[in-house]
């Protein structure tokens, strides 16, 4: 890839009904909502095996005026990053910035359209579904949707085939509607496990596809937690040589870490082989981060 094809990412972005205008570094919008979004590109980082042409970033920003009925950005990031589709929240100027990131290697052009869909959801939907979400939660309010997953069991059968041999001996026994894999962590650790499925709804949304990563790490407290996360979403949304940061690192069970993504039926993109690609990809770096190269306690 040589060039950003800004004009598709810009017919992306108006695709969802948002409003998007070039500019001299990338886009400028108006998301769902309102609220004020840019998708600019970033000096790619030093190549290795892989090859880094590019650096996309989304940036959406919440303003605090626009956050009435909700807890303070600071206390609430971490409960909307639970509900996140593909951008995760930050806390910043007394609102909430969005955030979500792909880095393009060298090769890469045949997965342009899919990253200029996911990227123009993010920009523009990632604070309307994280909030939207809150709120119907808050008010114990149904999703805006109902009924059936858009991916299929034949989609899952498709996204089984598609993976490579060494991806598919992670996997568990087939479901008509579960991608799911254990993935073996370096060093002493107890096994990550990711799980890409279809049989989930999100409160904002309803039925779509979600993906969950959940790593074997605890913290001793829950600010210890939050400020781990908080590092985690930071680190995703710079410049680096990593896979494709739609979603956002949030607190999973039983008070492990965890990273989740959502699509609704209305983004159904061929994504479910991707999904767990990246997130098995994901699930050995962060356990360093987080533990350094130790087994855990």
């Amino acid at each position: 890839m040589t060039a950003i094809d800004w004009s598709g990412l810009a017919e992306a972005v108006r695709g969802f009904g948002a409003t998007a205008t070039e500019t001299a570094d990338g886009l400028t919008l108006i998301a769902e909502g309102g609220h004020l979004g840019t998708i600019r590109a970033l000096p790619p980082p030093p190549g290795g095996e892989l090859v880094p042409v590019a650096v996309l970033r989304t940036e959406t920003f919440v303003a605090a005026d626009k956050l009435a009925g909700l807890p303070p950005p600071a206390r609430m990031v971490h409960g909307l990053n639970r509900l996140a589709g593909a951008a995760a929240a930050r806390a910043q100027d007394g609102g909430l910035a969005f955030h979500a990131r792909v880095t393009l290697f060298e090769g890469d052009e045949k997965f342009w359209p899919m990253h200029a869909q996911l990227l123009a959801y993010a920009a523009t939907w990632g604070p309307a579904t994280a909030l939207g979400g809150m709120h119907r939660v808050l008010d114990k309010r149904p999703p805006h949707a109902s009924g059936a997953s858009a991916w299929t069991p034949e989609d899952f059968e498709q996204a089984r085939a598609a993976l490579p041999a060494h991806r598919k001996a992670m996997l568990d026994k087939p479901s008509p509607h579960v991608l799911a894999a254990t993935v073996p962590l370096p060093g002493k650790r107890n096994p990550a496990r990711v799980e890409v499925r279809a049989d989930m709804q999100h409160p904002q949304h309803g039925p779509g596809l979600m993906a969950l990563l959940t790593l074997p790490v605890r913290f001793p407290s829950e600010s210890a937690l939050g400020e781990a996360l908080d590092g985690l979403n930071r680190a995703e949304a710079g410049p680096i040589a990593a896979a494709p940061h739609y979603g956002a690192w949030c607190a999973g069970p039983d008070g492990t870490v965890a990273y989740t993504f959502f699509l609704p039926n209305g983004v159904k993109l061929n994504v479910a082989h991707l999904l767990l690609a990246w997130l098995s990809t994901r699930a050995p770096l962060a356990a360093d981060a987080l533990t350094g190269p130790v087994a855990l306690s």
